[in-house]
């Protein structure tokens, strides 16, 4: 019976494979649970999982693992908060931060937050750690009920990257709380603290392997599983997860498309292949639906810029070197403007066939792995999604940057046509994916040019 565990900071993985054989993952994002669920394993479990700056693992795609007759665990952290809110619907949770949260007495996510390294060691202490650690103290009389809960105050209130005993004894010292508790806390806590998140995902662990043990029937549910337009959107950016590495990766659709939208002439190649199929397939033709002026004009000016007419001389001569009149221009023009609205109108269906198309081309591999690494460098950095200030230049200076070095010519008047021309969803889609390039080639280059690490800041996890 295979099993897939999502883990990271709150368990080493060989203290986790000395209670359950199965296959360890980093902590778990969206999209991860339905690309493992596509593996048919017996049993998932989270334990870790991202947040924040990352998409969390979504609920509907543990709802769809089970209703797939997948057993579905959660403990200790992201998986503690996930099976209290699924509980109802059959997911296993296991130990007493799980119990907490779906009895209500924890409802915070920062109660189980942590950063880490790219090792997942943590460089901050859970607030769930810390109370369990401060109601032990007070149990075995370390120090009093009003330190406990004073204590308990402070560290709640420091930002979870900041939260650490360190921290709170500091903090607690500049209240003035009383230096013999203080002082007999520091003492004790090195052998004494609670680590409960560590009890826990050991706890889920061995209830896997008892149920496996048992060779029971897949899961059953009582619910129907509903196929809302999100999921199948879901679905068709979660991608694959790639095994064959120690350490697997996911590559997602989404971001092998966006290095094909980088390369403009490709992903125009491609995309006119893909509606090309589309049409042929469901026979469709141009409408009379009509065109305004402006539609027009905006068709004309990204129509010269793509071919660099940007001055009347340049146009002049170019229509004269086709042997076209002007008025002949404005018809195909106008043409021109009908196609995009049909492009626009098929660009979903066509960038569902991208996939297939860039593997039959044999353009995939190059693409994933491209993509892979640059997801790669950007998560080591904390810049999956960098600022104006992380890439060091505005949007202007960048737009020309990236023109002048992928395409090789001057910016287009208006980005956010390109943009959409180009698949992404708006102007603002398509800078945060120049931005996430800037961020790779300058910090990869000076990866290949430097025999110097870089410092990697932290990463967080629930």
């Amino acid at each position: 019976m295979s099993v897939y565990v999502f883990a990271g900071p709150t368990i080493r993985p060989e203290r986790a494979r000395s209670e359950l054989t199965a296959t360890y993952l980093p902590p778990v994002s969206q999209g991860d649970v339905y690309r493992v669920a596509a593996f048919k394993p017996f049993a998932i479990g989270i334990i870790d999982g991202y947040f924040d700056r990352v998409p969390a693992v979504w609920h509907k795609e543990i709802l769809w693992a089970m209703a797939q007759g997948i057993h579905v665990f959660g403990a200790a952290s992201m998986g503690a908060l996930r099976a209290a809110e699924l509980d109802a619907f059959g997911m296993k949770g296991v130990g007493k931060i799980y119990e907490a949260f779906r009895d209500g007495e924890l409802e915070d996510d920062d109660e189980v937050a942590v950063t880490h390294s790219k090792d997942y060691v943590p460089s901050s202490d859970a607030m769930v750690n810390i109370r369990y650690t401060l109601e032990k103290a007070e149990r075995q009389s370390i120090i009093r009920s009003t330190t406990r809960s004073t204590l308990e105050r402070i560290a709640k209130q420091l930002f979870y990257p900041e939260r650490t005993y360190h921290a709170v004894l500091a903090r607690g010292r500049a209240e003035g709380l009383p230096t013999k508790d203080l002082a007999n806390l520091e003492h004790w806590l090195p052998k004494g603290r609670v680590d409960q998140k560590l009890q826990d995902a050991i706890a889920m662990l061995r209830s896997i392997r008892r149920l496996t043990a048992n060779k029971p029937h897949p899961k059953e549910v009582d619910y129907a599983f509903e196929h809302t337009y999100m999921w199948e959107q879901l679905t068709h950016e979660a991608g694959e997860l790639r095994m064959e590495t120690a350490s697997p990766e996911s590559i997602l659709t989404w971001s092998v498309l966006e290095e094909l939208r980088l390369d403009g002439p490709s992903y125009t190649r491609a995309t006119d292949d893909c509606l090309l199929r589309l049409l042929l397939h469901e026979k469709l033709f141009l409408n009379d639906e009509k065109s305004t002026d402006i539609a027009i004009l905006k068709t004309t000016v990204a129509f010269r810029e793509s071919r660099k007419l940007f001055s009347a001389s340049d146009i002049r001569r170019w229509l004269k070197d086709q042997s076209l009149k002007k008025q002949e221009f404005l018809q195909y023009m106008h043409e021109e403007e009908k196609l995009e609205k049909v492009r626009a109108r098929l660009r979903e269906g066509a960038e569902r066939l991208l996939p297939r198309y860039l593997k039959l081309s044999g353009q995939y591999r190059d693409l994933a792995k491209r993509a892979a690494h640059k997801r790669q460098v950007l998560s080591e950095l904390g810049l999956e999604n960098p600022t104006e200030q992380d890439v060091g230049m505005d949007d202007t200076a960048l737009l020309e940057w990236y023109f002048h070095s992928r395409l090789t010519q001057l910016p287009l008047n208006d980005p956010d046509f390109y943009a959409k021309a180009q698949g992404f969803q708006d102007k603002n889609d398509f800078l945060e994916a120049v931005r996430r390039e800037r961020c790779y080639v300058m910090h990869h280059t000076k990866r290949m040019t430097t025999t110097k690490g870089i410092t990697r800041p932290n990463r967080t996890v629930a």
